[in-house]
Order: C-alpha cells, then sequence, then structure tokens
C-alpha cells in the first residue's frame, strides 16, 4: 500500500513543553489522499511494470490476471 503521510499525529503533537514556552499555532490541514495499492514488479536493472489500483478496487482473480498479463508483455 502506498500511504499519505499525515505529520501531525497525536504523539507528535503531545511534546512536553515548559509553561513558559509559547504555545505553538496549528495550521488547518487537508484531508489525506487516502490509501492507493501499488504493485511493482522490477529487475536488476529498473523498474518493469508500476500497476496502481483504481479507487475501491479490490484484487480477484481478473485483476491479478490483468496485471500478470501486462507484466508479460513488458518481458
Amino acid at each position: 500500500m502506498v500511504h499519505h503521510y499525515d505529520p501531525e499525529n497525536k504523539r507528535q503533537s503531545m511534546e512536553y513543553r515548559h509553561k513558559e514556552s509559547p504555545q505553538l499555532k496549528k495550521l488547518k490541514t487537508q484531508a489525506s489522499a487516502g490509501k492507493v495499492k501499488l504493485t511493482v514488479f522490477w529487475n536488476l536493472e529498473c523498474v518493469v511494470l508500476a500497476d496502481f489500483l483504481e479507487k475501491e478496487t479490490t484484487v480477484n482473480s481478473q485483476r491479478y490476471t490483468e496485471t500478470l498479463t501486462a507484466l508479460k508483455r513488458r518481458i
């Protein structure tokens, strides 16, 4: 899976500060793009095939066959 990194999480926002330290200003963040499945095949020299799975699509036998067929064409 390829994940969008959101640098602000609970642990990162719970850092220790002295009482006299000014509070950090938090900017509004945009919602992340979500998860995208990426299948990568490579050899010793380069990436042979990078196949992204469409949003809200699952890997089933038909999709897997299509990916392997595309790989065979590239090789």
